[in-house]
């Protein structure tokens, strides 16, 4: 998905020389993966819109996509699958929100429970990107820090009694949480299998 389009801007640049022609590659990933980028958040705020929340689509991804850049957590194997999942993610949780149990405790313990396994196994790398040691330590440092600005988020939709707005950074910590969770197992289960393969 975009490969085409990303390899003609980057031979573009290469062209004009603004990037140098041994750094082609990584700058074509680049490309890629802004693009995709933008198809995810084009897609998620249509979908909000078409859901008539829009304003929830918004904050979701407000609170999730910093925190989910540091803290990793499950990858899908391709854009196409990545694409799928983030669709039925934002649907998953925009229809969540309309159930009429929620409330700040329930909100609470959600938020909570994703915070925990944030807090406990960030960062997860993806199999194709292996952290260092050194990125590992600030990954985890930043994870911490976008996790307290989405406490912050949370708190002051609460003070302001904005309900809908503290459920939905509440939903989108537990989703990361999720993703996180899966990840770690995952590359607990191809860790094993290494060590078995020996």
């Amino acid at each position: 998905m975009f490969y085409k389009v990303s390899e003609q801007i980057t031979s573009w640049f290469c062209e004009m020389r603004v990037i140098p022609a041994e750094d082609r590659e990584l700058y074509r990933y680049g490309v890629q993966h802004g693009f995709i980028l933008l198809l995810n958040l084009a897609t998620a705020i249509l979908i909000g819109w078409a859901c008539n929340m829009l304003v929830e689509s918004l904050v979701f991804l407000v609170s999730y996509i910093p925190l989910r850049q540091y803290a990793g957590g499950y990858h899908a194997k391709s854009n196409i699958r990545c694409y799928v999942y983030s669709i039925v993610m934002i649907l998953v949780v925009l229809l969540t929100l309309r159930l009429s149990c929620w409330n700040f405790g329930i909100s609470l313990i959600v938020i909570s429970i994703g915070l925990c396994i944030i807090l406990t196994f960030a960062p997860v790398e993806d199999s194709n990107k292996p952290l260092d040691e050194l990125e590992v330590k600030v990954y985890r440092k930043k994870s911490y820090q976008f996790a307290i600005v989405d406490i912050c988020l949370f708190m002051i939709a609460a003070v302001l009694n904005q309900q809908r707005m503290y459920e939905t950074v509440a939903l989108s910590i537990l989703s990361l949480g999720i993703l996180v969770l899966i990840g770690k197992i995952e590359d607990s289960f191809h860790q094993n299998e290494k060590h078995d393969g020996r």
